[in-house]
């Protein structure tokens, strides 16, 4: 991969800790970096459900812009990306 997904605009972190709050979620943007504490699993999980949609459509995105990339020779983009993603050619 050409390093897409790693530059993405927003990421997700989640901690696990043994002392209250016993979760922490680092949300990180290109211009801030914030952290979320959740007292429990419950109130982890429902900032993780509502965070997650925006960070899958990211994720997608930027596969798609990677399978642009591809050259033309590696066939359909979809097929192209898949062989891409395995190291063949």
């Amino acid at each position: 991969m050409t390093g897409c997904l790693d530059m993405l605009p927003l990421s997700l972190r989640f901690w696990a800790r043994s002392t209250a709050p016993r979760f922490v979620i680092e949300v990180n943007t290109l211009d801030a970096i914030d952290h979320v504490l959740a007292h429990d699993l419950p109130a982890a999980m429902e900032v993780l459900a509502r965070w997650a949609p925006v960070v899958q459509s990211l994720a997608v995105a930027g596969l798609i812009g990677d399978a642009n990339q591809i050259d033309n020779h590696e066939g359909t983009t979809l097929i192209g990306l898949a062989r891409h993603m395995l190291g063949q050619r």
